[in-house]
């Protein structure tokens, strides 16, 4: 039986009685119990009373993690169908030097490497296995640049060397120097190479901080006015200093 209750369990001619009850919220499938009403010459009457419970899980899935060395992050399960009845468990069953699993799914990177989680339904006994990368400790790399392009990647990780290339506007020359902080402190020149647009920062240690103005190209002509005497003709050199291509003609 499925735990009814009935409300009146006898009564004289027409009448009429209540079946409820409460499924478990544990219960999978159907629970079917029958009631009986018997009239006094012996004759019945089978009623039957079916409860729904949860649907069985069918399928687990979860996406692979990929996190920094000391990160954590929630594994997000998808189980199969949305309103089934489990119970997940979580287990590193390789790599246990590189993550660890808690109770409720959050990894926490300990290690460089990669390393396979295993998720179980306790109920249903259906598993899925993910795996978790972890790298060594991220930074983020903010790029300040005016009248110029500091082409690089937004993040880069501890002890790697990050490069990256500055290209100038049109009209505007790629800077002779810029600025680098790393980690809070602004690095000497020493501390990093960079030469005609191209910059690489050694052993990173936190996160950086580009900074790069560009110029406008050098443009200037001398004389800018010359004088002719009536009726002579003048031959009259004018210097052009320029950065960039020019032309010249009569307006």
């Amino acid at each position: 039986m499925g735990n009814i209750n009935i409300s009146k369990d006898s009564g004289s001619n027409n009448g009429s009685f209540t079946i409820s009850a409460k499924t478990p919220n544990n219960t999978i499938g159907y629970i079917t119990s029958t009631v009986r009403v018997t009239n006094a010459d012996g004759r019945y009457q089978d009623v039957t009373f079916i409860q729904k419970g949860r649907k069985a899980v069918s399928s687990l899935s979860a996406n692979d993690v990929s996190i920094n060395n000391g990160q954590q992050e929630q594994i997000h399960v998808t189980v199969t169908p949305n309103d089934a009845l489990y119970d997940l468990t979580y287990e590193v069953i390789e790599g246990a030097a590189i993550a660890t699993v808690s109770p409720s799914g959050v990894v926490t990177g300990t290690g460089i490497g990669t390393a396979r989680v295993k998720i179980t339904d306790t109920v249903s006994g259906k598993t899925t296995t993910i795996t978790v990368t972890v790298g060594a400790n991220g930074y983020t790399v903010t790029k300040n640049a005016t009248h110029c392009i500091i082409n690089g990647a937004g993040n880069t990780s501890e002890g790697a060397t990050y490069t990256a290339t500055i290209t100038a506007d049109s009209g505007y020359d790629v800077p002779s120097s810029i600025t680098v902080i790393m980690g809070g402190t602004t690095l000497a020149a020493s501390a990093y190479t960079y030469s005609n647009g191209s910059l690489s920062i050694p052993n990173v240690s936190g996160n950086i901080v580009i900074t790069a103005t560009s110029s406008q190209h050098e443009f200037t002509v001398t004389p800018l006015s010359i004088e002719v005497e009536y009726n002579n003709t003048s031959a009259q050199s004018v210097t052009v200093r320029s950065n960039a291509n020019w032309t010249v003609a009569e307006q």
